[in-house]
């Protein structure tokens, strides 16, 4: 029994000790110098189309252990325009300037798009993560957020594949800031016992599926174009 209740009281001295706030830093958009600027334009369906009207916001967030004490600063917010165009201004304060010596805090940039829609690479409404920003900076992003679609990976004949062999799927798609070479890009591991996976991918855009067979400790590559509709299931099959 005392060792319950030193369990109980060491947890809720944990819990008590635990600490998250939450603000917001708008003012820092009036800085008069020193401005830290991320822009750019919002596009879908391979860069062909301007996302408009969709909520964009700049989150400086820190933590810090053993105390689980955690921090989230709302620097900047904006709605894309008409030509999906943005800008994002805000001032870095000294304690969100990069330290060497940890490495406890990030600015991410999230929108306000639907995630059952779009396809968002990075997970939870995330564009953009950065962890070394510094002040008088500008960043051009122009960033293309796909719709999203699904993928249906299955080995057509898993009976032929031994102990040990696999097949490596990359599917490869443009998502993300322009300028990077498929700047989104999911991967699947399929054998015997595991023949089959769904992926959600990009749609209205040309994919590639490139395949990786190993078999008996040699490896032959290929690849596939393909493009979906948003919303579409297709289902593809491999020979192994």
């Amino acid at each position: 029994m005392k060792t319950k209740l030193s369990f109980l009281l060491s947890w809720l001295l944990l819990f008590l000790s635990s600490c998250h706030t939450q603000s917001d830093d708008f003012i820092s958009k009036y800085c008069p110098g020193s401005c830290t600027v991320i822009k750019g334009k919002l596009t879908t369906d391979g860069r062909t189309k301007p996302l408009a009207g969709v909520t964009l916001e700049v989150n400086w967030y820190t933590y810090s252990s053993p105390a689980i004490t955690s921090n989230t600063r709302r620097k900047a917010i904006t709605t894309t325009d008409a030509n999906g165009n943005f800008e994002l201004r805000f001032l870095i304060q000294d304690d969100e300037l990069p330290n060497e010596y940890t490495n406890t805090s990030y600015f991410q940039v999230k929108a306000s798009a639907d995630k059952n829609t779009y396809l968002f690479c990075l997970g939870d409404n995330l564009l953009l993560e950065y962890t070394d920003l510094e002040r008088n900076t500008t960043i051009n992003a122009n960033y293309n957020l796909p719709r999203k679609a699904q993928l249906v990976l299955q080995v057509s004949n898993p009976q032929a594949m031994a102990n040990g062999d696999n097949i490596q799927s990359s599917i490869l798609m443009d998502a993300g800031v322009s300028g990077t070479s498929y700047g989104c890009s999911v991967g699947a591991y399929l054998t015997a016992g595991n023949a089959q996976t769904t992926i959600a991918v990009a749609a209205n855009e040309d994919i590639v599926i490139r395949s990786v067979k190993n078999k008996a400790g040699s490896q032959t590559t290929s690849n596939q174009t393909i493009r979906l509709a948003p919303g579409q299931v297709l289902q593809h099959q491999i020979t192994f």
